[in-house]
């Protein structure tokens, strides 16, 4: 098992969950996190000035499930993830790419809930 697929970044995914509430109503929630080992590289970043000075960074995770037991990937849409000390939320679904066992995997882009001045 390489590092590729292995990964070399641990993130905690804590995923959203709709349930219907005391009166009938659908609750948005969320479960438990769970770790996943994965590999996280920049995507973009990009600002905006026409409503003030908007900072939108995002990050593409690369998660191999086969090189983790076969453990799914567990967050969806406006999932939270935690990385390195900050929060991001999950943009959309994750994309499968299952060409071969050997080299499938899952693309998840996640955007900073907030950005850091430096």
């Amino acid at each position: 098992m390489s590092r590729l697929t292995k990964g070399v970044h641990t993130v905690t995914v804590t995923p959203r969950i709709e349930t219907i509430g005391p009166r009938g109503a659908i609750v948005q929630s969320f479960g438990q996190p769970q770790k996943f080992q994965c590999n996280v590289k920049p995507a973009s970043t990009d600002e905006r000035e026409a409503v003030g000075v908007t900072v939108e960074t995002v990050y593409r995770i690369k998660y191999f499930p086969q090189a983790h037991g076969g453990k799914p990937w567990a967050g969806g849409a406006y999932s939270r993830i935690t990385w390195d000390g900050r929060e991001f939320e999950q943009i959309g679904e994750g994309l499968i790419s299952s060409r071969s066992p050997r080299t499938g995997h899952v693309k998840i882009l996640m955007k900073a809930r907030s950005s850091t001045v430096k």
